[in-house]
């Protein structure tokens, strides 16, 4: 009947809008203000009933002004119901290079301390995901080929009467397919891989970036607003220190060191700002 559908529709515009805007996304309000109202009336009579559903998607299109996102070919069905949805293993195209993407909200996270869960998996180029975030570019150069990539996305509950608790982004990939063409020891073939771990807070200003790569490099530092990055840095073996205050701490051993490599990199103003 149209009421069922009414309401199944409102509820799911409803749902899909605060996890889009929780995960850090965009929404179009306009749809969903100009239902809410004539159905709210007509939910209060279905108090304490539950609510499912699915919707189904096929060619459609995604997108997000603050990541710079913007997914097409967008496929698959959604799960929803009055405690959260799931959007799992979307088939979808980034920069026409295909991927899958899933969205978690609710008790679909997966986890009670958790308010949404938002991951993405394909093969992609260096500059796909390296063009979402500005202060990186200056790594386009040094990038070149393409790899299976993991992102994730983890957005924690608020509790009631408390500031909201920074995301968490974690990047992942073997690298295999991918060279690096910076001075050693941070270069590799691209048909050799090097396991990369990126875990960072979102904002990043509210925590700290660890960065692993392989057996050659670990990284812990601080990014603080208008201030340059800080951390500690260790090659090889050994324990990474804790990020320092200000400036950096480079320690361990290498087997292989393009001092000239360096310097010319550092001369040429590398690295952006950051470092």
């Amino acid at each position: 009947t149209v009421l069922p559908a009414a309401i199944r529709y409102q509820t799911e515009l409803a749902a899909n809008v605060a996890a889009l805007k929780a995960a850090g996304l965009d929404a179009d309000l306009s749809t969903l203000q100009g239902v809410s109202a004539p159905i709210a009336a007509l939910k209060a009579g279905l108090a304490g009933k539950r609510i499912e559903g699915t919707v189904d998607l096929a060619a459609a299109t995604l997108s997000d002004a603050r990541w710079k996102l913007r997914f097409t070919k967008v496929s698959g069905r959604t799960r929803f119901s009055d405690r959260g949805f799931a959007s799992e293993n979307l088939k979808v195209a980034l920069d026409g290079q295909p991927g899958v993407f899933s969205l978690r909200v609710g008790d679909f996270a997966g986890d009670a301390k958790l308010a949404a869960l938002a991951t993405l998996d394909g093969r992609f180029t260096p500059p796909t995901l390296i063009d979402r975030a500005g202060d990186l570019a200056w790594l386009k150069p040094w990038m070149n080929g393409s790899s299976v990539w993991k992102v994730a996305v983890r957005i924690p509950k608020s509790l009631p009467g408390k500031p909201a608790p920074p995301s968490e982004l974690r990047v992942q990939s073997d690298l295999a397919g991918t060279a690096l063409t910076m001075p050693a020891p941070l270069n590799k073939a691209a048909a050799t891989s090097m396991p990369l771990d990126v875990v960072a807070a979102l904002p990043v200003e509210q925590g700290e970036i660890a960065v692993r790569l392989g057996e050659v490099m670990r990284f812990r530092g601080l990014v603080r607003a208008k201030a340059p990055m800080s951390g500690s840095l260790q090659f090889g073996a050994g324990a990474v220190a804790a990020p320092r205050a200000t400036g950096l701490s480079v320690r361990g051993v290498v087997p292989l060191l393009d001092a000239a490599g360096w310097i010319a990199f550092s001369s040429k103003g590398e690295g952006g700002g950051a470092l």
